[in-house]
């Protein structure tokens, strides 16, 4: 089974990065370092997204 990437769910759901920082109520370059891999996203952050694009947890790669 395939993972998706943060990036990919964002892609898929046809958000901007600037969408989904907001929905994720983080700055714009927060969520740019987070999606590069730069810094990670917390545990909460990935609930949030597999919540909000009803994506199964197991479903994300986060790494």
């Amino acid at each position: 089974m395939d993972k998706l990437t943060i990036k990919q769910v964002r892609v898929l759901n046809d958000l901007s990065q600037k969408q989904m920082a907001f929905k994720l109520d983080m700055p714009l370059g927060t969520y740019q370092k987070k999606e590069q891999g730069r810094s990670p996203f917390t545990f909460l952050e990935v609930v949030k997204i597999c919540e909000a694009f009803n994506v199964d947890i197991n479903k994300i790669q986060v790494d």
